[in-house]
């Protein structure tokens, strides 16, 4: 885990993810993972988000 990213290695059931926003792929090197609550993220995952337009901001922030 690392302090600038509390979700590495966090199941994605315990990222306060916003209402709006779905985990839909996780691309790690050259696996795709479709995500459950219990799959988590790693440092240098590739992940894709499906978001509503009035959460992206809160989705990035999660992620800089």
């Amino acid at each position: 885990m690392s302090s600038r990213y509390p979700w590495a290695g966090q199941p994605l059931q315990d990222v306060e993810f916003p209402a709006g926003s779905l985990v839909g792929a996780i691309l790690r090197g050259d696996r795709v993972i479709i995500p459950r609550g219990r799959d988590s993220l790693r440092i240098g995952d590739r992940v894709i988000v499906f978001v509503l337009p009035e959460v992206v901001h809160q989705v990035e922030a999660i992620f800089a």
